[in-house]
This record gives structure tokens, C-alpha cells and sequence, in this order.
């Protein structure tokens, strides 16, 4: 009789605090701070049938747990089915037992024919190498001040959250969202549900940019234990654009590509652990980003195979996918990438 059991919460929502719990001492979170505030998207109660854990039924023990948010990834080119996987964790008394590669086998298994890509983050590079995810994306921090040593940003935007605007402000945030997004980034999109979600994120903040009180764009800034003191989404009308740069630039701001008109920026790091989903869809998917440029012919867990103007290449998936995400639209003839991928720290989980 087999003890482990694989489940969700949805099945065994009785399980959802042990859980919790799991993730939090596996995180190293401690108060004031809770995993389910910080990233409710994926431990929200509607997304328990993506949640996964292994269950000792014996001992009554959650022992290992990965969670699934399904998005949508899109530019003006194309749109693709993703999955974003957070709260990875195992009972440190089960640990060596091979669970971990269960589980996620488990849900690889149950997700491969779905999304383009697996997405994660993490800084244990060995250990999700072993399963072909690879680091790739870049993110640039602009400075290197910290919100809260500072208040002088106040002077220039309105410090609130998302619970306190009325249904007009959202709407016009919505706005703004999409159109930023739209003319600069491949993103992920967000639907009247997702804006929902997002308010019960209560350990972030949002900063409004206002002119003749109407709102002309935005950042977010914190996130409870995870992004303290970093702007991770920013958006803002064009008109605007260089001036509400110059208020936020000297702090901590995470962006896709370098500011064109700064020549110093504190630092860079990927953006994110990418695996290839469905070869289908990654296909699709690599045509569609690369400004039909790309054709894959072949994906191997380790070599792709790849056509590109004409030209037969074969790559690790690494190198292939450093290739794809690490350059913007100015670092190639033809615009090969004309809309670099980026995910804001409200979607990272």
C-alpha cells in the first residue's frame, strides 16, 4: 500500500494550513509575514486544484508541496499558455527520498501538452538545471536607493493600495497597464479577475502619478518578505514617460532593458528559471517572439535544432533561450525581439 499520496487542496482543502505552514518554514518566512498574502494568486482558494502536495497518510503529514498559476504570456504579435511554479518545498524530515522529483514529474506530466513554457524562481541553479529549467531574461535595476529611507518620492506621487481606489481609478490603471505594456513588453495579461487577486496582495504598495488629478501612471513597490524596497511594475503614458523616469530612477526600479538615455545602472540578474512545455506550442511561441525570424525544427530536453533566416543552428536549450530573452529590439538587424519578456513582481511567485 502506497503511503505518499499525490492530491491538491481542492481535494483536501483540510490540508491548506499544513501546507501553508510547509512553505513558510521552507522559505524561511517569519512574522508579520504570510506566503498566502504575499502570493495569494497562487494559493488563492480557486487555484487550489493547482496545488500540489504529497501526503503522508500514515503520519498525517503534508511532506512536499508545488504549486501551478496558468497565464498567458502576450506582445502585439502573438499570446501563449504558461505556467508559473512557487512555493516549491519539502518536509525537511523527507528530504533524500526522492519526493521532490515526484512531485514535480507530476505535475510536468500534467501541464507538458498545456503551456509553452515552465517558469520559476529560484537561486538553486544545480538543483533545476537537473529538470532543463535554465536561467534566462534580464532585469536591470535602475538605483540604488530605498523607498523607505526616502520620502521624498511623495512629493511627485500619491502613496496608496490597490483596496483604496474606487472602480474609475482601477479602470484607468487597467488602462495604463495594458497600453505600457502593450507598446514595450511581452507581459503577462491580466483580466478583471486577475486585478481582483491582486488586491489582496496587501503588503504591496502602489504610487500614483498624477496630473490635473487624473492618474497618468503608477508603480508598485514592496512585497512583503520578498521584494522589500523594489519598484517591480511600472506604467505610464508616453507623454510622460522620461519625466516620471527621472522622479524613480534613482531607487531601486527593476526594468527589461536599460533606460536609453542612462548610462549607469546598479546592477542586473536574470529574470526567471524557463523549461520548455509543449514543443507545439514552444515552436509557436519562439516564431511568433522572434518577428517570425526563428523556426524550431527539433527540441531535445538538451539541443534544439533551429532555423533562423535561413540558417540551420543547433544550440543547447540554455544557450537558445539566454539567446531568445537577454538582448532587446536595438541588439539585432530585423528586430528580432522586438518586445522584451518581463514579469512584474505581483505575477512572480
Amino acid at each position: 500500500m502506497n503511503l505518499m499520496i499525490i492530491t491538491n487542496l481542492n481535494e483536501k482543502p483540510e490540508l491548506f494550513e499544513q501546507t501553508l505552514n510547509l512553505i513558510e518554514d521552507s522559505l524561511g518566512y517569519f512574522e508579520p509575514y504570510r506566503y498566502d498574502i504575499d502570493f495569494h494568486p497562487l494559493m488563492e482558494k480557486m487555484n487550489w486544484k493547482n496545488n500540489y502536495v504529497i501526503y503522508d497518510s500514515k503520519n498525517k503529514t503534508v511532506v512536499s508541496h508545488i504549486g501551478v498559476n496558468i497565464r498567458t504570456l502576450k506582445n502585439n504579435n502573438m499570446t501563449s499558455p504558461i505556467a508559473l511554479l512557487g512555493g516549491i518545498s519539502v518536509h525537511k524530515d523527507f528530504r533524500g527520498q526522492g519526493l521532490f522529483k515526484r512531485l514535480m514529474e507530476h505535475v510536468f506530466k500534467k501541464f507538458e501538452k498545456k503551456v509553452s513554457l515552465f517558469i520559476l524562481w529560484s537561486d538553486l541553479k544545480e538543483l533545476y538545471n537537473k529538470f532543463n529549467f535554465y536561467e534566462a531574461g534580464l532585469v536591470f535595476q535602475t538605483g540604488s536607493m530605498n523607498l523607505s529611507e526616502n520620502k521624498s518620492i511623495e512629493l511627485f506621487f500619491e502613496k496608496t493600495r490597490l483596496t483604496d481606489l474606487s472602480q474609475s481609478d482601477i479602470k484607468e490603471l487597467k488602462k495604463i497597464y495594458e497600453s505600457y505594456s502593450e507598446e514595450n513588453l511581452t507581459y503577462i495579461v491580466r483580466n478583471d479577475d486577475h486585478w481582483s487577486m491582486l488586491k489582496n496582495i496587501t503588503s504591496c504598495d502602489l504610487y500614483l502619478f498624477k496630473k490635473e488629478e487624473k492618474i497618468q501612471g503608477y508603480f508598485f513597490a514592496n512585497k512583503g518578505l520578498d521584494l522589500q524596497n523594489i519598484i517591480h511594475e511600472i506604467g505610464i503614458k508616453k507623454e510622460f514617460k522620461k519625466e516620471f523616469l527621472d522622479y524613480i530612477s534613482p531607487y531601486k526600479v527593476w526594468l527589461p532593458e536599460k533606460l536609453p538615455y542612462k548610462d549607469h545602472f546598479s546592477k542586473n540578474t536574470f529574470l526567471a528559471f524557463f523549461k520548455v512545455g509543449s514543443v507545439k506550442l514552444f515552436k509557436s511561441f519562439v516564431y511568433n517572439l522572434s518577428n517570425k525570424n526563428i523556426l524550431v525544427e527539433k527540441v531535445s530536453p538538451e539541443f534544439i535544432i533551429y532555423h533562423e533566416r535561413g540558417v540551420q543552428k543547433k544550440e543547447t536549450i540554455e544557450y537558445f533561450l539566454n539567446y531568445l530573452f537577454n538582448h532587446k529590439k536595438a541588439d539585432f538587424e530585423n528586430n528580432l525581439t522586438s518586445y522584451p519578456i518581463y514579469f512584474s513582481g505581483l505575477e512572480s511567485i
